[in-house]
């Protein structure tokens, strides 16, 4: 044990105890224990070498952690450790070295320096990615004087400043409170000199282009309308993504606006503060929302290049009239396009004809939707299913024969050829008719919950994930080479795969990750960014706006759609530089059923406010309260309306939107009223049916109850009758105004008529009860209901 005042350092000591404990010859004062005196060059050629390899060092691994985003700083550490071990063993071998052998004094002394040194180089990597370049060189600059202090505080020894006397002629060094004050000014120095200095990186490294250069970028391309920013923090460089196909030099030129972006983006104080109280402000106000913890900064936000508003016309097709009306308030919002799922209500023709709904668009409509899109300068994306969710095709018996599983029509068996002549058959007829007005650039061939796949025979043959990429490939490399356009899948059925696997359709395909929860990063971790990073140049984003937390609802719950949408907004502002295109963009999804076989939930008038809430916030990259003027001017609001929203107590809207006057606000309102009839009589049954005791059942089926009492349940009976058929006459003509008859029958039975049989079931049960003057004694007679489930009492 070292004593205090002994006048040794830890260097000398671990020298002394190495050496004493190997077999190697002690240097004395010689280079390498030959004798050979060092010159004055080797020494700066050594100090050279040392400077430029820590340099290279702390370049490479900043690039590495915060460029190329590598996941692990742990392992980093560990590789660089292990790679200093085998060249030291190397240069051992060699005699270029000469290094002791491992030895129990060795350890005995050692092992301080090497669990010290394994600490600082894991916590040093793991916070290098956290900091900018600036800073991290910065501090970098205070390992030496921090081993001094250290040796000083902790070891009560001056050996090391003593020695660096010597060699300079200090004799100020030999005073310890010089020595510190000295050390403390240079490091106030140094940090002062690091936060108040101009960013000349930039300007070093040549990477601020002037203004007239940028401006000549922009083509003629209704893509180069959209910005987007390499992070929600990069106020100095702002990136153009979308170029004019074939320019190679603007697409040089954004690279480097990404790369300087990525590495040295330097804000300053004033911007550093200004965007913290904005963003606070923010914060504050979702907060008081009840959306927790979403930091967005509306004075550089990040905005999706391509907003596109999903209309889901399988569940309940709006009349062409309603949908022309809704185009120009998307656009207000904030929306580029439009993804339009046809499914069974396009019309189909020729061998396709009998997979057409009965009552789908005809031709001329479909133009004139596709029209009026051109107009208002709305990308159209169409959707066709390609693998998965073809219920449409495959419950008919024409197509049968290509089912995965023959008594499930969900999923086709791709390893059938007349399965992709079908196919082909479905995008071709889409295509075409698309094309009458504008050529699609992208269409979306679904391939998402193919629930049976790989469990024919057929498919057995060949692993799951190569069935499923196998076909993914042949249907995206027939939309490239006949239609020229770009395919783009929902990527659940990617998630779990491995990069190597990723890459066989990443030239191929833009995935689109859907997340309709809050969490998003529950769903779809960094990991799973860092694989699609590295399989797809770019990728797509999809949030909801309605259809997501629930299978039979009335109106979606506008809060959990819009932090879903803002909690978007976060991960695709962490992740877009992930990708060397950048997010092509976000679709706010509006499901009309959960698929071809479920009942209706959420209708499309009854999610426009909440559309518009989510929409707002997509296009200008947050949400709060200077969003109040364009949401009331897009739903044709009062002026009345003293505030924006107030989602913790009205997280439906009524109260917000009941005064609005958009397209389909009758149909809205009358979701209100059904709303409160549905909780109403809900309450009621669960009264005269289970809580109270004379009307269950039980006293039906033995007509055994007492008049006095059913007089008091069934005092709220005739107003709930009443209410439901005034809620279901006024519920027909607000719904028929927008869709056709048979949707408006449909929903009729499946939300009206069960509230109206059962009241009216209520009713008869009571009447009949009441007819009853005289009742048997006890005990009643076993009613034959037991007996039928085998439960006999004799």
């Amino acid at each position: 044990m070292m004593q205090q005042g002994d006048g040794q350092g830890l260097v000398p000591l671990l020298a002394k105890a190495t050496f004493e404990g190997s077999n190697e010859p002690k240097p004395q004062g010689t280079r390498g224990g030959t004798g050979q005196q060092s010159t004055w060059a080797q020494r700066v050629g050594s100090a050279v070498l040392y400077c430029a390899a820590s340099l290279l060092i702390t370049l490479s691994n900043k690039i590495v952690l915060t460029s190329f985003d590598f996941p692990s700083a742990e392992l980093l550490g560990l590789c660089q450790l292990a790679a200093t071990v085998a060249v030291l063993t190397l240069g051992r071998l060699l005699k270029v070295v000469r290094v002791p052998p491992l030895s129990g004094a060795v350890l005995r002394v050692a092992w301080p320096l090497p669990c010290l040194f394994l600490a600082n180089l894991l916590f040093g990597l793991a916070g290098t990615k956290s900091l900018s370049l600036p800073i991290f060189i910065a501090l970098r600059r205070f390992t030496i004087v921090m081993t001094m202090l250290a040796e000083v505080v902790l070891l009560r020894t001056m050996s090391m400043a003593k020695m660096l006397a010597g060699r300079v002629g200090l004799t100020a060094w030999r005073r310890r409170s010089t020595w510190l004050g000295l050390m403390l000014v240079v490091m106030v120095l140094l940090v002062c000199l690091q936060f108040y200095s101009e960013p000349t990186y930039l300007r070093i490294f040549n990477l601020v282009p002037p203004k007239s250069h940028s401006s000549n970028l922009i083509g003629k391309d209704n893509r180069n309308q959209d910005k987007v920013h390499a992070s929600s923090y990069s106020a100095k460089v702002e990136v153009s993504t979308p170029y004019v196909e074939g320019n190679e030099v603007q697409r040089n030129y954004e690279e480097e606006q990404r790369a300087a972006n990525a590495y040295f983006n330097m804000p300053s104080r004033d911007d550093i503060y200004n965007r913290r109280q904005q963003t606070q402000e923010t914060e504050d106000y979702l907060e008081q929302q009840g959306i927790t913890r979403v930091a967005l900064n509306p004075k550089n936000p990040y905005i999706p290049p391509h907003r596109l508003v999903h209309f889901d016309l399988k569940g309940a097709p709006p009349k062409m009239t309603y949908l022309l009306q809704l185009l120009p308030i998307f656009k207000q919002l904030g929306a580029t396009g439009v993804l339009l799922e046809w499914e069974d209500m396009f019309p189909f023709k020729g061998p396709l004809a009998s997979v057409a709904a009965l009552n789908h668009y005809t031709e001329e409509e479909v133009i004139q939707l596709l029209t009026k899109c051109k107009e208002l300068g709305l990308e159209v994306i169409p959707l066709v299913q390609t693998f998965g969710h073809l219920e449409f095709v495959l419950k008919i018996e024409q197509f049968s024969n290509l089912r995965e599983l023959p008594d499930i029509p969900q999923a086709l068996c791709p390893s059938k050829n007349s399965s992709f002549k079908m196919v082909t058959k479905l995008l071709h007829q889409v295509y075409e008719l698309h094309s009458k007005v504008t050529r699609p650039r992208y269409i979306h061939i679904g391939c998402d919950e193919v629930f049976t796949m790989g469990e024919c025979d057929l498919c057995r043959k060949k692993a799951r994930d190569d069935v499923f990429l196998d076909h993914v490939a042949k249907v995206a490399g027939f939309v490239r080479s006949q239609f020229n356009a770009t395919p783009i899948i929902w990527d659940d059925m990617l998630r779990h795969l491995m990069p190597d696997q990723l890459r066989k359709i990443g030239d191929l395909v833009e995935p689109m990750v859907w997340v309709y929860a809050e969490n998003v990063y529950h769903f779809v971790q960094t990991s799973v960014w860092d694989k699609y990073a590295s399989s797809f140049p770019t990728a797509w984003t999809a949030s909801a706006f309605k259809g997501a937390f629930g299978e039979t609802i009335n109106v979606p719950n506008a809060k959990r759609h819009l932090e879903n949408n803002l909690r978007w907004l976060e991960v695709m502002t962490n992740e877009n530089r992930k990708f060397r295109g950048g997010f092509s963009g976000i679709v706010i999804t509006g499901w009309q059923r959960y698929d071809h076989f479920a009942t209706l939930c959420e209708l499309l008038p009854s999610g426009l406010p909440s559309l518009a809430l989510d929409m707002l916030a997509t296009s200008r990259g947050y949400f709060n309260q200077s969003l109040r003027s364009p949401l009331d001017s897009a739903m044709n609001c009062p002026a009345s309306s003293r505030h924006m929203v107030s989602l913790d107590r009205d997280a439906f809207l009524w109260e917000r939107f009941s005064s609005c006057a958009f397209p389909g606000a009758a149909v809205f309102r009358v979701m209100s009223r059904l709303e409160n009839l549905e909780r109403d009589t809900e309450e009621f049954l669960l009264l005269v049916r289970k809580k109270k005791a004379w009307l269950t059942d039980y006293n039906v089926r033995h007509n055994f109850t007492t008049p006095l009492r059913l007089n008091e349940l069934m005092q709220d009976h005739s107003r709930l009758q009443h209410s439901a058929l005034s809620v279901s006459k006024q519920a027909r003509d607000a719904l028929s105004e927008v869709f056709d008859q048979h949707t408006v029958g449909e929903w009729l039975e499946q939300k009206m008529q069960p509230l109206l049989e059962v009241l009216e079931r209520v009713g008869a049960d009571s009447t009949a009860l009441r007819r009853r003057i005289f009742w048997p004694v006890r005990p009643l007679p076993q009613g034959p209901a037991l007996r039928k489930f085998g439960i006999d009492l004799h």
